[in-house]
């Protein structure tokens, strides 16, 4: 079982002579271990990234003469399964309302995102990315839906909030890792005063430097997988002006390297996000939204879950596997 996460690019035509990859992906093993990452341009290497992991695990099972077949082949006969995860929207209903269900149960959990306007995003980023994207892995076998079975070899794809992600780490970490449940009121108050140091937005090189190395960190302390940023740093140490470890991480890099060192963050949450999902079920997860109107995967405590239900009313979803 591989999880791949993947911090897309909103625009459609991007390509090498955009000159900077603006495009991350991520994937862990089983164990939760960073297997690979790449900083990528186009969907065809993003499909790439993907179909490798469904070569290895053939490769495993001695079906070698499978490795010259189409990457479509090949990720459709794989025996082990794959979960991706994609920050990106996935789906707009044809009636786009101002806000599609799941980015208004986000704004009541203090979790805010972006609004998706598919007009406006044809016409600055050339189309719906996400949405293209879903359906180029749906022709590979890996498939759009809420629900996985456990039992059987599954290749699903989500749509996960990295963002959302993070703050629910940081919440985590301030209380342990234990997930006590505590008063409504008093985990409210406590959960809104989590805040995560910027590290894409605007801001001094410094900053960004600084917060994009206390957010990696955190990134290392989480319970089970093995997210270590020497891992993430080992799949570039031939690149130009990049770092050979966190120590190196500072504002000589400058933005565009930072920016990327972002993205790469943001791909390893989405894939972290699968992979709990899958290791921890609805204990530790759960989805919010709907698969019509779009739906995000989302880490959770059970004080997060209890919040969820009370935001929970006849003008909202929230499905839970």
């Amino acid at each position: 079982m591989h999880f791949i996460g993947i911090d897309l690019a909103w625009k459609m035509s991007d390509s090498p002579s955009s000159g900077v990859p603006r495009s991350a992906c991520v994937a862990l093993g089983q164990a939760g271990h960073i297997c690979s990452a790449a900083l990528v341009y186009t969907d065809e290497e993003i499909l790439s990234f993907i179909t490798q992991f469904a070569k290895e695990e053939l490769l495993v099972r001695g079906w070698r003469w499978l490795l010259g077949a189409f990457p479509s082949f090949v990720a459709r006969f794989a025996k082990e399964g794959l979960l991706v995860g994609i920050d990106a929207t996935l789906r707009i209903p044809t009636q786009q309302p101002r806000r599609r269900k799941v980015e208004r149960i986000l704004a009541r959990l203090g979790m805010p995102a972006f609004t998706p306007n598919p007009a406006w995003l044809k016409r600055i980023f050339g189309g719906i990315r996400g949405e293209v994207l879903v359906e180029k892995l749906r022709q590979l076998g890996i498939l759009y839906q809420v629900r996985v079975n456990k039992e059987k070899p599954c290749r699903v794809v989500s749509e996960v909030y990295p963002t959302a992600t993070l703050k629910v780490l940081y919440w985590e970490h301030s209380q342990g890792w234990t997930g006590e449940l505590l008063e409504e009121d008093e985990f409210w108050k406590k959960f809104r005063k989590i805040s995560i140091p910027p590290y894409k937005r605007r801001c001094t090189v410094e900053a960004k430097a600084g917060n994009l190395k206390s957010n990696l960190a955190l990134m290392e302390k989480i319970p089970g997988p093995r997210l270590r940023i020497r891992d993430i740093l080992s799949c570039f140490s031939g690149a130009e002006n990049w770092p050979q470890n966190s120590e190196e991480i500072g504002a000589h890099l400058g933005h565009i390297r930072l920016n990327q060192l972002g993205d790469l963050l943001d791909a390893t949450l989405a894939a972290y996000t699968v992979w709990r999902y899958w290791h921890l079920g609805e204990v530790k997860s759960c989805i919010v939204g709907t698969g019509e109107d779009g739906f995000v995967l989302l880490p959770c405590d059970s004080n997060l879950k209890r919040r969820i239900e009370l935001v929970n009313d006849p003008t909202f979803a929230v499905n839970r596997y």
